[in-house]
């Protein structure tokens, strides 16, 4: 029943990403990304985890450029079926991974007791702070070995009252969207 429904709202979230358009989302993404920056979160956060944007998601790659200037930032890669994580030194040490996702080479990084803060995408997060992603299951799995504040970001159009949630769905301490703060 809750996967039928999940089913049945990534399609909607779908549809509504591509009539907003990638253009339009990316203008929205500039604005959100400033609400985050300017966060206690993030401020204070010395190693980040966050992710390289694919089309129509919230655009975190000018940012993560940016960041690596003063901040660790990580990025995941998919290795059989699992998140890990590598850091992140500039667009020219990528290549296209799972899912047609640009991704990181280098060492693989494992001390997630020092992330202080991780920028989690989704499609639709809801005011209770539960997350629905892509329904493969890798950041639920991920994030229960990371400490660190979860900051979930989206736009405001992917922001619901409630979503359907199971129990193994990780929440976030932080939802941000181009309009609105979920705290």
């Amino acid at each position: 029943m809750i996967d039928q429904q999940k089913n049945e709202l990534r399609k909607s979230v779908f549809l509504a990403r591509e009539e907003k358009g990638e253009q339009h989302l990316l203008d929205l993404s500039e604005s959100l990304i400033s609400r985050l920056e300017s966060t206690d979160y993030f401020q204070s956060a010395k190693t980040i985890l966050c992710y390289f944007a694919l089309p129509f998601e919230v655009n975190t790659i000018p940012a993560i450029n940016r960041w690596i200037q003063t901040k660790t930032v990580l990025l995941p890669v998919v290795e059989h079926k699992e998140l890990r994580l590598k850091k992140f030194v500039g667009k020219e040490h990528m290549v296209r991974g799972s899912f047609n996702v640009m991704e990181p080479v280098g060492n693989l990084f494992d001390h997630y007791d020092s992330i202080d803060l991780v920028i989690v995408p989704g499609l639709a997060f809801d005011l209770n702070k539960n997350r629905m992603g892509y329904g493969k299951g890798f950041y639920d799995r991920l994030l229960p070995k990371i400490k660190a504040k979860k900051a979930g970001i989206c736009f405001d159009f992917q922001l619901f009252e409630q979503i359907p949630a199971d129990t193994f769905d990780q929440q976030m301490d932080l939802i941000l969207t181009e309009q609105r703060s979920v705290l």
